[in-house]
């Protein structure tokens, strides 16, 4: 009877929280995961939610930006207490993002009126997540580069330059608004 009452038990908590459990493991491995590579969680967690179905593409892009909002700003404040900041860096690069990133959800609307928009956000999640992969696999091999030539990572006093700083700031501003991947994955 024990038995039976815990399996009943277990199996109704499964089927009345069962997305909760699986989002809360899900979260927990994508966690781990932008631990240790350093990669984005929106590209790890926005396509884990659309294919745990969560939710619409839509709603899960438009979770994924407000925590993504939170935390950001939280890591910003953190940064900017130990100086550790490029601030002209990070000025160029928000002068791309902001605009564009505001841009982005009026671009879908422009874009894709009269077909499905959340089958238009997957397949911009699609793009943007092999954009991630490109980008991340280039710098890797740009960093075993420099390293078989004897050269460090470089200094924290690296040159910027507006003009592609800004492009790339706007890159990755669409992509993030559109897709909610880019921020944390698509990087040189």
């Amino acid at each position: 009877m024990l038995v039976s009452g815990q399996h009943l038990f277990a199996g109704a908590v499964w089927a009345a929280h069962g997305i909760e459990i699986k989002t809360a493991i899900v979260a927990l491995l994508v966690g781990i995961l932008v631990g240790i590579t350093g990669m984005g969680g929106g590209a790890l967690m926005t396509p884990a939610l659309i294919f745990l179905g969560v939710g619409h593409a839509s709603s899960v892009v438009t979770a994924d930006l407000t925590a993504a909002a939170i935390y950001k700003t939280g890591g910003a404040v953190v940064h900017w207490r130990e100086g550790s900041p490029n601030v002209r860096l990070a000025a160029f690069l928000i002068c791309g993002s902001v605009p564009m990133a505001f841009l982005g959800p009026h671009l879908v609307r422009w874009i894709s009126p009269k077909i499905n928009i959340d089958t238009f956000l997957t397949l911009c999640i699609g793009f943007a997540l092999l954009l991630a992969a490109i980008t991340y696999a280039l710098r890797l091999y740009v960093q075993l580069r420099r390293r078989a030539k004897g050269l460090g990572r470089g200094g924290n006093d690296r040159i910027v330059r507006p003009v592609p700083t800004i492009l790339v700031g706007a890159l990755g501003g669409l992509l993030v608004g559109v897709t909610s991947v880019g921020s944390g994955s698509v990087r040189c």
